[in-house]
């Protein structure tokens, strides 16, 4: 009994190899299917594959790739996918697609510079084979995670440049053992994958932003059908707040109901609530 449990280790550490390997691949090709349609399923789905592929990643002492996907990426999809199920669009399935603001580069960028410089001594202490590699891919994941949660087109872009850098890091893994081939070829996949993520981004954003400028339209002809003309000057205002539903109601309650104050004064209500 005790002799044949020890031998029974390497057979299962081996088999666990065989099958892991194809099964994360495909939990991760399908996770990609759903982010990209916008459905918090997806982030659900990237936790499991987070933890096979920490296990993988483990075996081949990758230990950047085990620490990314285990440490951040799979708790970065948790805070994601919350962030997605309270900013449905329409209570829908499908994420309302936010774009980010200009500032919000002067928190990412410093982050991202910091978990880099962070992730590289701490690799270079743990003794992680390509330490070079496995230190971009650090930076990649993070900011791709950091645009998911952000619910941003980009992410796609992030996580495509992360696909190239593994790409090259499992193609030296498969040279020293063929079993790592699969795991070469799931990367290759999320590569197409991320890249059909962004457009298939884009195309909700615009859809998205279209219904709202229709919404907009609707809000004007009801103006026009109140016979109320001298609301007509408030209409510049729209624009500034197309993007923004919560604003849209605001300014149709004012613009509807009965006028107490001064045109002046109402104007200068509208245009605070647009900053």
């Amino acid at each position: 009994y005790y002799i044949i449990i020890p031998e029974l280790f390497p057979l299962l550490w081996g088999l666990s190899q065989n099958f892991l390997s194809p099964i994360s691949s495909v939990i991760g090709v399908t996770s990609l299917i759903f982010i990209a349609k916008g459905n918090p399923l997806g982030q659900a789905l990237t936790v499991i594959f987070s933890v096979f592929y920490g296990i993988i990643s483990f075996s081949f002492n990758y230990y950047g790739e085990m620490i990314t996907y285990l440490g951040m990426t799979a708790p970065m999809s948790c805070a994601a996918m919350v962030s997605w199920l309270k900013n449905p669009y329409k209570d829908s399935a499908q994420v309302s697609v936010n774009r980010l603001k200009l500032s919000e580069l002067w928190i990412m960028i410093p982050l991202a510079a910091a978990v880099t410089v962070a992730f590289f001594f701490l690799l270079r202490a743990l003794g992680t084979a390509n330490l070079l590699p496995s230190t971009v891919s650090v930076t990649t994941s993070f900011l791709a995670v950091y645009l998911l949660f952000r619910r941003s087109p980009f992410y796609a872009l992030a996580y495509a440049a992360n696909d190239i850098v593994l790409i090259v890091l499992w193609a030296m893994a498969a040279m020293e053992d063929i079993s790592y081939f699969s795991v070469l070829i799931c990367f290759a996949v999320f590569l197409a994958n991320d890249v059909y993520g962004f457009i298939s981004w884009l195309k909700m954003d615009k859809w998205q932003n279209e219904r709202i400028s229709e919404k907009h339209d609707n809000y004007i002809k009801k103006i026009i059908f109140h016979k109320k003309p001298y609301l007509c000057s408030f209409i510049i205002i729209v624009p500034f707040v197309q993007n923004n539903e919560k604003n849209f109601f605001f300014l149709y309650k004012i613009l509807l109901k009965k006028v107490e104050k001064s045109a002046i004064m109402d104007l200068l209500i509208l245009r605070r609530s647009c900053e």
